[in-house]
């Protein structure tokens, strides 16, 4: 058979001393493939290796789009493990084709998590022709959270490859206006697709200034020991300063 797609949007974060939810969600064809004869088992590795959960039976969920495999972790399940990077969760899922495959997810166990920072409404401040209650908006979307939680992955994503974790961003709003335009560029560029070209050159003028704010981003950080403060008074650069010549 075509091997499957198991969706994984960015790396796992495991709150310590919270219950964690999590699924994962195979596509074969375009649709869910796994339905409620789908078995499987899930068990989780610390940064070391060692495995700290599981084997564990998953449940298999209802969802708007299908049966999905599940686990919920109790909230003292790793009260008395380290926040780490480098964990790795585990599915081990036999489909009801009887097709056995094994997904392997990035994980970390955090303090916290870092949540969006924007709404529809953010964008209609900024372009009231995308409300659907305005005068005369310009498409028919109801709202435009797919919009906001593709961005929101992308700069995440961003932002782990910059070695800057998101849990330990302390001022999420200092992410405001790279989410802003990120998510009206993605907005206009479908637009382009669907609706109109000229589009285009909106979504390419809010893509400049996502990248001018990328570049001038500046927060709070816990700069790793993760005790939920600031390890300074001063606000860390998303990009590393290179020095092209010698200091004076």
């Amino acid at each position: 058979m075509t091997d499957p797609t198991a969706r994984f949007e960015m790396p796992d974060l495991i709150q310590r001393d919270q219950a964690n939810h999590i699924c994962v969600r195979v596509w074969l064809n375009g649709v869910i493939y796994t339905d409620n004869l789908t078995t499987g088992t899930v068990t989780v590795h610390d940064d070391s290796g060692a495995i700290v959960s599981g084997p564990t039976a998953v449940t298999m969920e209802s969802t708007a789009v299908g049966f999905v495999p599940c686990h919920t972790f109790g909230a003292g399940d790793f009260s008395s493990d380290d926040f780490a990077e480098g964990w790795q969760i585990e599915w081990d899922i036999t489909l009801n084709s009887g097709d056995n495959f094994i997904f392997r997810n990035e994980a970390a166990l955090v303090r916290r998590q870092l949540y969006p920072v924007i709404t529809d409404q953010d964008l209609f401040r900024r372009v009231s022709a995308l409300n659907p209650n305005s005068a005369n908006p310009i498409t028919t979307l109801a709202n435009y959270q797919s919009y906001i939680t593709e961005a929101w992955v992308t700069i995440q994503l961003r932002l782990w490859s910059a070695g800057n974790r998101p849990n330990l961003i302390l001022s999420p709003s200092a992410l405001r206006d790279v989410h802003l335009f990120l998510t009206l560029s993605l907005v206009f560029r479908d637009l382009s697709t669907r609706l109109n070209e000229a589009y285009m050159d909106h979504a390419d003028r809010y893509a400049e200034q996502y990248d001018a704010a990328w570049n001038g981003l500046r927060f709070k950080y816990d700069s790793g020991t993760e005790d939920g403060t600031s390890d300074t008074d001063r606000r860390k650069n998303v990009q590393s300063v290179v020095w092209l010549c010698g200091r004076r």
